[in-house]
């Protein structure tokens, strides 16, 4: 594994929010200060200070602050966020994100009601009275392939949960009204009026996941093979998962290399096939000393197999 050791320059606590393109990765420290790392030199260079900033990956890198939003533009040498102006608007870029382009026949209603569970509902565009629906919590990302869609959801209740269905298409789907709200069986644990009732009945939908304490953090079709990165809290790890005949086989896992306090706190998977994982060494007596996190960058590329890690030093 090939490591590098890299400075911003300046005090900070943690690594927030990561982003990529095919050349550089961008961060966001303690919420509001904006980096761009060079991915093949290393090169630090800091781009702006945004309050309560986060990241929009939908086509290009955006940054949302609260009402809001940031795009990457080129001054000369270097590069900052600009103002977005029109008609673009961060809902509508977080849904491009979640879904993609291929619902172009549909607008997609993202019900989430939490641990009450929740809906996506299916307008056909055509004729906005017909509705297909399927149960969901809270809807992460939409990954569609040629003849199938994996919905993948994640609800960070309490320990948290996370859900994979497949679905062949959304005309297959019940006919259901906007945010339907589909009755639960707590005896046989399943949903009465349901599209996954298929999946017991060996129908066209399929259930790939459904398991608690683990957080579906991002997912990715590369080279038409289905890719999901899984973050579990006991032991702290993150594992990148390719979906094979229905089932979910680890690829490689991410463990911190301290055994104090580990914290995966997130990652992202692009298009391009590399994996980007955020990572921390953390603990009570640490912050109270002074010593605040230790934070890392864990690089995959799923083409090459290269491994690299990138420390971020004070």
């Amino acid at each position: 594994m090939n490591t590098v050791e890299i400075s911003l320059y300046r005090p900070f606590k943690q690594i927030t929010d990561i982003a990529a393109t095919s050349s550089d990765i961008y961060i966001i420290v303690d919420r509001c200060l904006l980096y761009q790392i060079d991915d093949s030199t290393y090169q630090v260079s800091f781009i702006d200070s945004i309050p309560a900033a986060e990241f929009i990956s939908a086509n290009d890198v955006y940054v949302k602050s609260r009402n809001k939003l940031f795009t990457l533009k080129e001054e000369g040498d270097s590069t900052r966020f600009s103002a977005v102006t029109g008609s673009v608007d961060s809902d509508s870029l977080i849904l491009t994100a979640k879904v993609g382009n291929s619902f172009k026949n549909y607008n997609i209603v993202n019900c989430c009601d939490g641990e009450w569970g929740g809906t996506i509902s299916f307008i056909d565009r055509s004729d906005t009275t017909s509705i297909n629906s399927i149960e969901s919590t809270c809807m992460l990302k939409i990954l569609s392939g040629p003849e199938y869609h994996y919905i993948l959801n994640y609800l960070g209740h309490m320990m948290g949960s996370s859900s994979i269905y497949k679905i062949t298409s959304v005309e297959n789907l019940p006919d259901k009204e906007l945010c339907y709200k589909f009755a639960y069986d707590p005896v046989s644990k399943s949903y009465v009026d349901s599209s996954m009732q298929a999946i017991t009945q060996g129908g066209m939908n399929q259930l790939i996941l459904e398991a608690n304490g683990v957080e579906i953090v991002d997912g990715q079709i590369i080279k038409d093979n289905v890719f999901v990165l899984l973050k579990y809290k006991w032991p702290d790890k993150m594992n990148l998962t390719m979906i094979i005949e229905n089932d979910l086989t680890t690829v490689k896992s991410f463990e911190y290399q301290h055994k104090e306090n580990p914290l995966s706190i997130g990652g992202t998977i692009t298009a391009e096939g590399k994996v980007y994982i955020r990572q921390s060494l953390w603990g009570y007596d640490r912050l109270k000393d002074g010593k605040r996190y230790e934070n890392e960058i864990v690089v995959f590329d799923l083409v090459t197999n290269e491994l690299k890690q990138i420390t971020i030093a004070r």
